[in-house]
């Protein structure tokens, strides 16, 4: 809008519409990532003054910190419902630059994802967690879905988890699949 209106985009303002596009975009990797959201973060890296590399991994790895999150923190992050068939699931997602502190307590995790999913009456509760840096998901799940998630992903499942490599979007990537074994 800036542009179409022949507006001058003030530094600050340049930043702040720069890490939008790097944190919706996961820096250029989810694909949902356009060519438009390249060339406009490009243009706002240059008004900004920043390297839009290192600028956009040091943004991702200050988020991805969840050190100081609950169980139930985590499988709330950015959680959404989704209704099929009758049936309401969520589906929340974090994003971490290595898998391996939050993976560990996988178990704990599921049993956070059963509470939640009691909790709101929900047929069943997933977290993604996703791996920015290797483009990959470890989809956990509580409730009575493994048949579903095994129709949707046609991967194996452990305590209640699937690995899913070259994924990252839960609007692309993980509902359509669910949503559709779920009919």
């Amino acid at each position: 809008l800036y542009m179409e209106n022949n507006q001058e985009i003030p530094k600050g303002i340049a930043g702040l519409m720069l890490s939008a596009i790097i944190s919706d975009t996961v820096l250029f990797r989810s694909p949902t990532c356009t060519e438009t959201d390249k060339e406009m973060a490009h243009k706002l890296a240059e008004i900004a003054g920043v390297d839009i590399e290192s600028y956009g991994l040091d943004m991702l790895k200050a988020g991805a910190d969840i050190s100081d999150l609950t169980n139930d923190d985590i499988v709330r992050t950015d959680m959404k419902e989704f209704s099929e068939a009758g049936k309401t699931i969520s589906i929340g997602q974090i994003s971490v630059m290595d898998t391996t502190d939050v993976l560990a307590k996988q178990g704990e995790l599921v049993q956070a994802l059963e509470a939640l999913r009691s909790t709101n009456n929900y047929d069943a509760s997933y977290i993604m967690i996703t791996n920015i840096l290797d483009e990959s998901t470890t989809l956990l799940f509580s409730g009575d879905v493994e048949a579903v998630v095994t129709k949707a992903f046609e991967k194996e499942i452990k305590d209640n988890g699937v690995f899913l490599p070259n994924t990252m979007s839960r609007k692309k990537q993980i509902v359509p699949p669910i949503l559709g074994a779920m009919k």
